[in-house]
């Protein structure tokens, strides 16, 4: 098979790290009482010292491996990816394709990664597809094939994280400090570039909250905009006992949204790279 990375602009690279899963599997067969040290020794750490030591994001990438995976149905759902590649790398061809048209970052890395049993349930909520920005040029895709709309949601995914990508390669710098506002407006910027590439694409974490609990939320969270906690902009963001699932996505895209409803000739470019604080100050929430 001729590969796509080979022949698509903007030059990309796909990774799947599937085996790194395999090699998990097969030692756990052996000796399943330590399946934590296991996947230490054979996935997580092989994985971040392969691939992430030097992204901005080391530390986010981090956090996201460490949870042990189940063993059920995980080999079928490597395989299941293996026999998609061409198709995974096809999408992502034509979705970078669209992407640079609006903002140029060429020469990423997408690490394709396995649905695993725990996260079933919150990967067929958004589509069979789960995405992480490690830096400005590596973005991780978890996907489960068993989700039949996994194609339809990942053109919208890879848009998102390119997004983020974009942002980072232009903007983060050593004394960036992320702020609550920040965050929302970050991961709002990056929804509304999906949206504006595939307006059909359906993104459930845009529209978790009626306009009420919008409403509701905003009031609570407005006197936190300029936290530094991880574990609140974590909260605020993709929910828990005290926040709604994914209220923080909802505000930050309706942030966005309304900032440059008015305002339709704004290049990407200079939508993606304007100040948290300055879209704040055009929208409508106050």
């Amino acid at each position: 098979m001729k590969s796509i990375e080979n022949v698509a602009l903007p030059y990309f690279k796909v990774v799947l790290l599937g085996d790194y899963y395999k090699d998990y599997l097969q030692a756990v067969k052996r000796n399943f009482a330590d399946r934590d040290k296991i996947y230490a020794e054979k996935t997580r750490n092989p994985i971040l010292k392969n691939y992430f030591t030097k992204s901005e994001y080391f530390e986010i990438v981090t956090e996201s491996f460490l949870n042990t995976p189940d063993t059920t149905q995980l080999a079928k759902t490597i395989l299941a990816i293996e026999l998609n590649r061409k198709a995974i790398e096809e999408v992502i061809s034509a979705t970078l394709i669209k992407c640079n048209q609006h903002l140029k970052n060429d020469s990423l890395t997408f690490y394709i990664l396995p649905s695993t049993n725990g996260m079933k349930q919150m990967i067929q909520m958004m589509g069979g597809v789960s995405g992480l920005t490690a830096g400005s040029k590596q973005i991780l895709l978890t996907i489960d094939p068993e989700v039949n709309s996994w194609k339809d949601a990942l053109p919208a995914a890879v848009a998102h994280e390119f997004n983020h990508a974009y942002w980072t390669h232009t903007n983060l710098n050593s004394s960036y400090k992320w702020t609550l506002l920040r965050y929302l407006v970050f991961e709002g910027k990056a929804d509304s570039f999906a949206q504006f590439l595939y307006p059909d694409a359906k993104s459930p974490w845009t529209t978790a909250l009626n306009e009420k609990q919008k409403t509701e939320l905003w009031d609570r969270i407005k006197p936190l905009l300029s936290s530094e906690d991880p574990y609140v902009l974590t909260e605020v963001m993709f929910g828990s006992q005290k926040y709604p699932l994914w209220g923080g996505y909802t505000i930050g895209y309706d942030i966005v949204q309304a900032a440059f409803k008015n305002q339709p000739d704004l290049l990407q470019k200079e939508r993606t790279n304007m100040d948290a604080e300055k879209i704040l100050g055009l929208s409508n929430y106050k």
